[in-house]
């Protein structure tokens, strides 16, 4: 927020202050540039013209004007502190982390740099400092609904989530309409398992702020996994992936006849979502549509071989003239709001993609020569452990533990595994675990593996989807929050009916979903020799 008062001040910048308050932008606006044509490096002037630009989503014009008003005014502590406000709302960190050294250096008890400092150490996965930089704001500008917002996110940053709530739940009786607090309190009810109440702080957040597209696409989710489809897939159309694209995505829902219409289908989000949405392509080619679809380059020829899709290629050029060739671009994740499914009823079976028969018989070889059957599958991790990025766990030793009690020969498919992981598998298991993860840059050969176990045990993954597509079911544990396509609850989930699903507890216990878990698998693998 611009300073109020000081030497700067004179009659017009009141009124300016007046207008900005009162959400009048442009009348605010019209009196900081008359001030600014009587005195160019009017510094307050400047600092209000930062905050309108702030508000209306235009932070490079915002830091522009910060800017200036610091070269206006060196020491106003108010100007680095909204220069890196500005900063933030481009994700440039580590420059508003540096604006925010020079604010708190000016005056080391200004509570506004303290709680944008909080912002900036939570953006960078530093939550315990965020956390002692805002307890200090919270001190000094208890009333301040930002400082309790703030809190609350970087205690979520620990998994503090019920602290988290208490903060968030603050900031929001000081100012009802902080979007970002309703927003941040529907993450956190959401990791306790509370995902009604998250659904309801993340629509508060979006009633506040319509175009709020984490909140929409976090919403998103939710409503997915609850069953709530037709209100999910509306949301879904605002996930991360689609705002990246350069190319015009058709989104409106398709018509029942689509008899000669040319569609290019395009890749979304990673291999398994590939895979899984394509399950929706055979309802287009029966409305009649030409499909052209452009795969992920590890899964072009795997693709290849699904007769449901007329052409498989790997990239296609986005300028106008190329595009022209096809009626509409769309988006292989947008089919399901395209097509209209609403309930569990509308969901289709797996793809079915046949094994070379050459990767077969040389992966069979492969599995003989370590030992008898059965063969297990196993893997602990999956996705991008990274902050906004789906990213799951569960625990290996304690899966080692269970596979030591069953027959069978131990397969490890962990992707990416760290130093000594695999060595630490087969000491749980209590045998080796033979390391097969250079599968996972030959599709094809993973595919003709994974065709042939007798079990697969791990978290979802892109080898559920492609062991399904070989008509396989997988055993999934499943993190606490669950991902939509496992649902809110029940085993199996709608959209794999072959794959029993132990859940980790929202309170963090695996101790149900392994005690299962060995329980179903020595009723189908028998219990291994003393």
């Amino acid at each position: 927020m611009p300073a109020r008062g000081g030497r700067d001040s004179g009659p017009g910048l009141h009124l300016a202050l007046a207008h900005f308050s009162a959400g009048r932008l442009a009348e605010a606006e019209t009196s900081c540039r008359a001030a600014l044509m009587l005195q160019p490096r009017q510094a307050q002037a400047l600092q209000i013209l930062g905050a309108i630009a702030l508000q209306r989503g235009n932070p490079d014009a915002a830091i522009g004007h910060f800017r200036s008003a610091i070269a206006a005014a060196p020491r106003a502590r108010e100007a680095h502190s909204n220069l890196a406000a500005a900063l933030l709302a481009k994700d440039q960190v580590q420059e508003a982390i540096a604006a925010l050294k020079l604010a708190i250096k000016i005056d080391p008890n200004y509570a506004p740099a303290l709680i944008n400092m909080g912002d900036a150490l939570v953006k960078l996965d530093r939550p315990r400092e965020a956390i002692d930089v805002l307890k200090r704001a919270v001190a000094l500008a208890p009333a301040d609904a930002k400082a309790h917002s703030n809190l609350g996110a970087a205690l979520m940053g620990l998994k503090d989530f019920d602290a988290a709530i208490q903060a968030l739940q603050k900031a929001i009786s000081l100012s009802p309409g902080l979007a970002q607090a309703h927003d941040n309190l529907g993450t956190a009810y959401h990791a306790l398992g509370r995902l009604e109440e998250a659904v309801a702080s993340h629509s508060r957040a979006l009633e506040l702020l319509p175009a709020f597209p984490k909140a929409r696409s976090q919403r998103a989710m939710l409503l997915l996994a609850l069953g709530r489809f037709s209100e999910g897939w509306r949301d879904y159309l605002d996930r991360p992936s689609t705002r990246k694209t350069s190319v015009p995505l058709h989104r409106q829902p398709l018509g029942a006849d689509l008899t000669g219409l040319r569609i290019l289908l395009g890749k979304d989000q990673g291999l398994g979502d590939e895979i899984m949405f394509l399950r929706f392509a055979p309802e287009l080619k029966r409305r009649g549509a030409h499909i052209t679809y452009v795969a992920g380059a590890k899964i072009l020829s795997l693709l290849q071989r699904y007769p449901i899709l007329d052409v498989v290629v790997d990239t296609v050029a986005d300028d106008k003239a190329h595009l022209a060739q096809w009626d509409l671009v769309a988006s292989v994740a947008d089919l399901p709001y395209l097509l209209g499914m609403s309930s569990v009823g509308d969901i289709p079976l797996s793809i079915s993609i046949p094994v070379l028969p050459d990767r077969l018989a040389a992966q069979r070889a492969a599995l003989a020569a370590l030992g008898p059957p059965p063969y297990v599958g196993v893997t602990w991790r999956g996705g991008i452990n990274e902050k906004e990025k789906l990213f799951k766990l569960a625990p290996m030793e304690r899966i080692g533990a269970v596979l030591r009690q069953v027959r069978g020969t131990l397969i490890g498919l962990q992707r990416l595994p760290e130093k000594g992981e695999i060595n630490r598998m087969a000491k749980a298991a209590g045998r080796p675990v033979h390391d097969f993860t250079p599968l996972h840059d030959r599709l094809e050969d993973m595919l003709a593996l994974l065709s042939l176990l007798d079990e697969y045990v791990g978290v979802s993954n892109t080898n559920v989807h492609l062991r399904a597509t070989v008509g396989r079911g997988s055993r999934v544990l499943i993190p606490s929050p669950p991902e939509f396509r496992w649902m809110a609850s029940g085993s199996p989930s709608p959209w794999f009916p072959d794959c029993p699903v132990y859940r980790q507890r929202a309170d963090g216990s695996w101790d149900d979903a392994l005690s299962n878990l060995s329980r179903d698998l020595v009723a189908t693998l028998g219990e291994a020799a003393p």
